[in-house]
């Protein structure tokens, strides 16, 4: 196995810092008072965004100084999750989806696994542009009941509630790259189903001795409960599930009505 030897040497002429990365069999020394440190590795070393983006710190390999390429990356990232959301919403995201994800993307699929630190990472990152899709539409929907239209939004992507409800589980381990996720979604996600039963309660389309907090947690579990039925059976109808509970809250008819 060979090794890579990588020098920090600082840039006299600005705060950039040069990063010197050299294939070599022989041990590492400290050559003009530089300290060269030794990573035995045979895969390709990739700096940190920070370290790309913020230190501005540029590479030279062969001699030859470049800026690192953090912005095409970046770009390549986002379009590899646009087409991923395309592809699992079209097939799910079992089988030979990823290959398929690959593929529109012009990459193998070792290719397409270097901009993400796994299968999981690339996954958990789907579900974050899912749901920064699904904020837009719910910012951008002029009706009262914007959960309807997350819920047939969801119809619409099976395969993305197949990942949806998959990667909930398996992030309910510490460990695992969905917990974090998950952890920050749900408070979002209450806060935002507050706000609208705070404003059906003060239009009086409410009508509910539970506070509304309350009912925003019981809307959610509603939510995605309806969703773990359905893909189990495509028969249930979710958008008339979440519009039963909408009608629990409604106020009772006067008398004579």
């Amino acid at each position: 196995m060979s090794s890579i030897a990588v020098a920090s040497v600082p840039n006299a002429s600005s705060n950039d810092a040069d990063v010197v990365m050299t294939d070599q069999r022989a041990p590492t020394v400290a050559r003009n008072g530089v300290r060269r440190h030794t990573i035995r590795s045979t895969a390709f070393v990739s700096l940190p965004p920070v370290a790309r983006g913020v230190c501005g710190l540029r590479i030279k390999v062969g001699g030859m100084a470049k800026r690192g390429p953090y912005e095409k990356g970046e770009a390549k990232r986002r379009e590899i999750l646009r087409v991923a959301l395309e592809v699992f919403a079209e097939e799910g995201y079992r089988g030979t989806s990823l290959r398929k994800v690959a593929a529109r993307c012009n990459l193998s699929l070792p290719g397409l696994m270097h901009y993400f630190a796994s299968k999981e990472d690339l996954l958990t990152q789907v579900l974050r542009a899912r749901d920064e899709e699904n904020r837009r539409l719910w910012e951008g929907y002029q009706g009262s009941d914007p959960h309807l239209e997350m819920v047939r939004a969801g119809a619409r992507a099976a395969g993305l509630i197949e990942l949806y409800v998959s990667m909930a589980a398996a992030g309910s381990d510490p460990e695992h790259p969905a917990h974090a996720f998950f952890a920050e979604r749900y408070p979002r996600a209450r806060q935002s189903v507050l706000n609208v039963m705070e404003e059906r309660v003060r239009e009086g389309a409410i009508a509910s001795a539970i506070p509304p907090e309350r009912l925003a947690v019981l809307l959610i579990a509603i939510a995605d409960g309806i969703q773990l039925q359905w893909l189990n059976d495509r028969s249930i109808d979710m958008e008339q599930a979440v519009k039963d509970m909408l009608t629990l809250l409604e106020p009772a008819p006067a008398n004579g009505d």
